[in-house]
């Protein structure tokens, strides 16, 4: 589901003690008071307008703060936080969490956009959209609010999620053979968490695969836009999963400072933070595998452009050969007139008109031998001029 999309109904996921169903449901019917822990599946869109009665009835419901439904949270690459929610005697009534975890995730065949949304300050954040789909690849901004009340009931809102979120989640949850015992306000989101997880696992080997591709067509001529586009999706996993850390470390936090606040450490409680820390160890080691991927391509691109530049040397060399070839067979002619140049510039002259042997055998030279020199000499010397000018014009 990207975000801006309209929907009539939403999806709804029900927990039994046990089993947990699915079904559609109208908007109205995500602020009736349940017993039971719940799932919702949503888009932002309807929330995101300041005049929206569906937003005002959110904000009261679930004791929300307004700036969370804002295009500065639903814009931003990741976050997560909190908020308890006491009485006036100070006990404990509520607990809020917020989160968002914003995935790109790549597909087989890659090509570059020719063009991009532009970012305008007062719209809904609809900068990544279905289009870019077409190009292989598109982008999953999920925004998470958990509404918690004592002792042990849950309400998850899902912004935004992709159906095949929708769809693994449930799964996950259907394949539970535990009661569904939520007594902190992450025992359940650690489900939804360990879904997000998935997504980031399979954002960063899909962008392994196209890496160990352009490994594997390293004998073939690069593909340099291509190898490109991958260097710019794998930056974008990597600032992700950067963001993802540091939110499931806040997170680690969060649960610390909520058994500390409510002075008990159960079983449960305990259970959730290793959970945490695990999945935090998972994003860590996820992010180490985007950054080898992107140290592999850097690798790739230094490869191809050393190769290309080698393969331009070899090409300047022949070039460099086949000049000398041709400046020796130029020598060799010029080496050849000159040879013939005197013999042929002698038959030349005695061949003239000018020149002729009489009876008695002397050479006589005819009277007017000077008007041949008066215009050859002239000639002579401005072709060499203009031939020194176009030199010194063309070589400095």
């Amino acid at each position: 589901m990207s975000r801006g999309s309209r929907m009539n109904d939403i999806q709804c996921l029900n927990g039994g003690e046990i089993v947990w169903s699915r079904k559609s449901i109208p908007w109205n019917d995500l602020f009736q008071v349940r017993t039971q822990s719940h799932i919702f599946f949503v888009p932002s869109e309807p929330l995101l307008h300041q005049s929206s009665p569906i937003r005002k009835q959110f904000i009261e419901h679930f004791s929300a703060p307004p700036r969370l439904l804002s295009r500065v949270f639903f814009g931003s690459n990741g976050f997560s936080g909190n908020e308890p929610l006491v009485d006036s005697s100070g006990t404990l009534k509520a607990y809020n969490h917020w989160s968002s975890f914003v995935i790109k995730q790549t597909y087989k065949t890659l090509r570059p956009k020719e063009s991009f949304v532009e970012y305008h300050h007062a719209a809904v954040p609809v900068v990544h959209g279905i289009r870019s789909i077409s190009h292989g690849w598109e982008w999953f901004e999920m925004v998470f609010f958990v509404h918690w009340t004592p002792p042990h009931h849950t309400t998850i809102i899902c912004f935004d999620t992709p159906g095949i979120f929708q769809d693994l989640l449930y799964a996950s949850l259907s394949n539970r053979e535990e009661p569904n015992e939520h007594s902190d306000p992450y025992s359940l989101f650690l489900t939804v968490l360990y879904e997000v997880v998935s997504l980031y696992s399979t954002s960063v080997w899909t962008m392994r695969n196209h890496v160990c591709s352009s490994e594997a067509r390293r004998l073939r001529e690069p593909d340099y836009p291509l190898l490109h586009e991958i260097a710019r999706h794998n930056i974008h996993t990597s600032e992700t999963l950067t963001i993802a850390l540091k939110s499931l470390k806040g997170m680690e936090g969060h649960l610390r400072d909520f058994s500390a606040a409510n002075d008990r450490m159960t079983c449960r409680q305990d259970s959730s933070q290793r959970t945490l820390a695990l999945q935090a160890q998972l994003i860590e080691g996820l992010l180490s595998r985007s950054e080898s991927n992107k140290a592999r391509l850097q690798n790739e691109l230094t490869l191809a452009f050393n190769e290309a530049a080698q393969r331009e040397f070899k090409i300047q060399v022949r070039i460099g050969e086949d000049s000398k070839k041709d400046t020796m067979a130029m020598k060799s002619i010029a080496v050849g007139t000159m040879t013939f140049l005197p013999a042929t510039f002698l038959a030349a002259v005695f061949s003239m008109p000018f020149f002729h042997i009489n009876e008695s055998g002397a050479l006589v030279i005819s009277q007017d031998f000077w008007k041949y020199c008066v215009l050859a000499i002239p000639l002579s010397a401005l072709c060499l001029g203009l031939w020194m000018c176009w030199q010194k014009r063309v070589f400095g």
